[in-house]
């Protein structure tokens, strides 16, 4: 991944409203990244987590960790993640298991700049402890003040852009909405596709795939 746009090494004490999320970081190897953070620093309620790993085998374990946890209850499970709610706070947690990487080589392949967010801990061998750490895209606050829909500049090919598509009409109904360059990406990645995928673009719209 290319981090000239992403901001490492900051202390965790600069962001004290991340550590709320300290409670779905326990019991497992996982991290969590995307959507969450615009929620968090505009001061808005969590509805949901999403929670990554490296390897499924971290999946896994993590799963098991959560069936036996009192404090969540299983609430649905699909091709891309099971996903547990949280009996005291109501979020649910949604664990992915449909993609495996590390914390910077996934946030690499997100395509907004205000979903660009990671929170991961990091193993100290030496003293078999570990620290917490973020990353974020440099225009990450800038973006979500002026709540603009930017695909990152790095982001070469948008790997599903019909997805990007659809995700776009979502946010639109938050406030977000894309700059003019990021419109024409998404168009030119479209316009890439194979014929018979008109098909699959009409079904993931009307349909509600994604």
């Amino acid at each position: 991944m290319n981090i000239k746009n992403i901001v490492l090494g900051e202390p965790i004490e600069n962001f004290l409203k991340i550590r709320q999320l300290d409670r779905y970081m326990t019991g497992h190897n996982g991290y969590i990244a995307g959507g969450v953070f615009k929620n968090i620093f505009n001061n808005e309620k969590i509805k949901d987590v999403d929670i990554f790993f490296e390897k499924s085998k971290d999946f896994i374990e993590a799963d098991e960790e959560f069936k036996k946890n009192e404090n969540y209850k299983f609430k649905y499970k699909n091709k891309k993640v099971t996903a547990y709610i949280n009996i005291k706070t109501g979020v649910i947690v949604e664990l992915i298991k449909h993609k495996f990487k590390k914390p910077l080589d996934m946030i690499a392949e997100f395509d907004f700049t205000i979903t660009k967010f990671v929170y991961y801990k990091v193993d100290n061998s030496e003293d078999e402890e570990f620290s917490w750490e973020i990353a974020y895209h440099n225009k990450f606050f800038e973006h979500l003040h002026m709540k603009r829909l930017v695909i990152d500049e790095e982001v070469e090919n948008i790997i599903l852009p019909v997805n990007t598509f659809n995700r776009m009409f979502r946010y639109a109904r938050y406030g977000y909405f894309p700059c003019r360059e990021s419109k024409a990406k998404i168009i030119q990645a479209m316009r890439r596709l194979p014929s018979f995928s008109e098909e699959l673009l009409g079904i993931e719209l009307y349909n509600g795939l994604d």
